[in-house]
């Protein structure tokens, strides 16, 4: 409900109420500022209530595409002639409670007067709204609830979208056991027409949920994934699971049985290994000359090829996190660090480094950071709350060396323009050659940061490996087809000297 807020003018008192931005062109201002005609305060706040409930439901009718006489409705508001509202439980100044009161017009404004007056009570009641929590609110609670720890800043930036951004935005900020199926229905239906990468689109910023929905059209943008898109099925499906929970939702879950993916459909796989043929392309030792003008576009993908790990827990890692037990030079997948985060508490694991690493310079790379003072492997990476460090290194691989380049570009790439393999491709690739070569499945597992009875891998428990069985591991992978250039050390000492200067 639009939360008032009250002026006092010599003229007498006033309430304000800040419009949706959705709905705020039709009202023509930010704010709604109307006189209440009164001087007593109690009956100041009760007035304001009905003006609040009536205003609720005109923005819901707006929504929705009803047309409306806004001059007429305000010139009601002004008259005091506004009567629909209503209120599951009013406390009367003499302690009377009256309950499920429903005002539909002047008759039943009369009829309520009167009884006022019957109980000795002027109309002035305290206003005690007992139905269910705002959604607004709901949404507050929970993801207050989700900061301590028990989300990502990925997934409660995710939350967050798909709560505010759209449901909130699609059916108004009403009781939430006010919803309804048709409230879910519209949800579900936009989440079919939205657009990808809506917040990185100039085009779409400060655009309500409608808006936005019409201009991907009008522009023919493309739309979200259906993994996308049943993704945010799950979050909605998880709020109003907790909001049951909480006692705010007294009905079962609208989202529950909501798909836009068959079941066959939801278990293929998301994303594709890299063929042999592609990562002959991919590691073309003349393209591969032509980008490697920034360390982590030399070292980000032959770190993958040779550990799996994903992107950001490439794009993350410490000087400190390349450390050597006993003989065996590792990597230390951690979130030690503010600025680290790992998928899952299997993500932290040691993974011994592949010789072909090692023989290709990266430990001279490593001393050669060391020597200008950067604690992070990459110190270039610019960082992002939501998605760490490793946005830089997925956008230029999977957009600007991956892909097909435009008609007249004379930028070489790799031209790989299957939307299924992307940097993690090489997850796969380091997964499958090990699973081919080995029948040590926990072993694979805890190397490549599986949790241990995933889908991925068969659960089979043994007792966690030494760095020694895990080098000789990681050392089974070869990929004798494709030639690699050597790291130069101080090869990329000018690159650290701007950086300084920077």
């Amino acid at each position: 409900m639009p939360k008032p807020y009250f002026l006092s003018r010599p003229s007498g008192l006033f309430c304000r109420f800040l419009v949706p931005i959705d709905v705020r062109a039709q009202f023509g201002s930010r704010y709604l500022v109307r006189a209440l005609h009164t001087a007593d305060s109690d009956r100041a706040r009760l007035l304001a209530a009905i003006l609040a409930f009536a205003l609720i439901q005109v923005f819901k009718r707006l929504r929705q595409g009803e047309i409306m006489d806004i001059k007429k409705l305000l010139e009601d508001m002004d008259t005091g002639s506004i009567r629909t509202w209503r209120a599951a439980k009013l406390t009367l100044p003499n302690g009377t409670v009256v309950e499920n009161v429903d005002i539909a017009d002047d008759e039943d404004q009369t009829r309520f007067n009167t009884f006022l007056a019957a109980t000795g009570a002027s109309a002035s009641p305290t206003v005690v709204i007992a139905k269910s929590q705002l959604l607004s609110a709901c949404i507050d609670d929970f993801l207050t609830e989700r900061k301590s720890g028990l989300l990502s800043d990925k997934n409660l930036a995710d939350y967050n979208y798909v709560l505010r951004r759209i449901l909130l935005d699609l059916c108004g900020d009403q009781p939430i056991d006010d919803l309804g199926i048709q409230d879910a229905n519209r949800v579900v239906k936009a989440l079919q027409a939205w657009p990808s990468n809506a917040t990185k689109n100039p085009a779409l910023k400060n655009l309500n949920a409608e808006r936005t929905m019409q201009e991907a059209a009008m522009r023919k943008l493309p739309l979200i994934g259906p993994r996308t898109c049943e993704k945010y099925l799950d979050r909605l499906r998880s709020f109003f699971t907790w909001a049951k929970d909480a006692g705010h939702w007294t009905k079962s879950n609208p989202f529950a049985k909501r798909r836009t993916m068959t079941k066959e459909k939801r278990g293929e796989q998301q994303k594709r290994p890299f063929e042999d043929d592609d990562l002959t392309r991919i590691f073309d030792p003349a393209l591969r000359t032509h980008h490697s003008d920034d360390p982590h576009k030399f070292w980000g993908p032959l770190i993958a090829l040779f550990s799996g790990a994903r992107v950001n827990e490439i794009a993350q890692l410490y000087i400190e996190n390349i450390q050597q037990i006993g003989a065996v030079w590792v990597i230390k997948f951690t979130d030690d660090h503010d600025d680290q985060r790992l998928k899952n508490a299997a993500s932290k694991r040691v993974v011994p480094l592949h010789r072909k690493l090692i023989e290709l310079g990266f430990l001279e790379y490593v001393e050669d950071v060391k020597r200008f003072g950067f604690p992070r492997l990459f110190p270039n990476l610019p960082y992002s709350r939501i998605n760490g460090y490793g946005d830089a290194i997925g956008d230029w691989f999977n957009g600007r060396y991956l892909r097909s380049a435009a008609a007249g570009s004379k930028v070489p790439r790799a031209g790989i323009d299957d939307p299924k393999k992307t940097f993690h491709s090489f997850r796969y690739v380091v997964i499958n050659r090990l699973y081919c070569i080995t029948n040590k499945k926990t072993l694979i597992a805890e190397i490549t940061g599986h949790e241990r009875g995933s889908d991925v891998l068969t659960n089979i428990y043994i007792t966690p490996s030494e760095a020694k069985e895990r080098e000789a591991t990681m050392n089974l992978l070869d990929y004798p087809f494709l030639s690699f250039a050597n790291y130069v050390p101080g090869q990329y000492s000018g690159f650290f000297k701007r950086l300084k200067r920077k």
